[in-house]
């Protein structure tokens, strides 16, 4: 059977580049906000294409927005939140304290460890 770890996570904040995600959670850990205690982690969304430019050298056709309209901004860098609470059907380690899900009161880890 392979590991899997169940984390329970959300996006806070979504940025366009790696800079901007590193600046706002070093913000968040030195105090700035309500989640200065949480676990922090960056991730990247490949699924999110970055702007590129239109300089390819093809004829291509573009919609041009209306004055309404806002364009939606490619932001692939997430600044997420980790361990805010225990994923649905998951209980606490007996020694480390980190959710697992089984029948047996020791996560993997510790069960392996000894």
């Amino acid at each position: 059977m392979a590991l899997v770890i169940v984390r329970s996570a959300y996006p806070l904040k979504t940025f366009a580049t790696l800079d901007e995600a590193e600046k706002y959670a070093a913000k968040i850990s030195k105090g700035a906000g309500r989640h200065a205690d949480s676990e922090l982690e960056i991730h990247y969304n490949s699924k999110v294409r970055p702007e590129t430019p239109m300089g390819t050298g093809k004829k291509m056709m573009v919609k041009i927005p209306d004055k309404d309209e806002e364009e939606p901004v490619a932001k692939p860098w997430a600044v997420m939140v980790l361990n805010e609470g225990v994923p649905p059907g998951a209980k606490p380690c007996a020694e480390c304290e980190s959710p697992f899900f089984g029948d047996d009161y020791l996560c993997p880890e510790c069960r392996d460890a000894g």
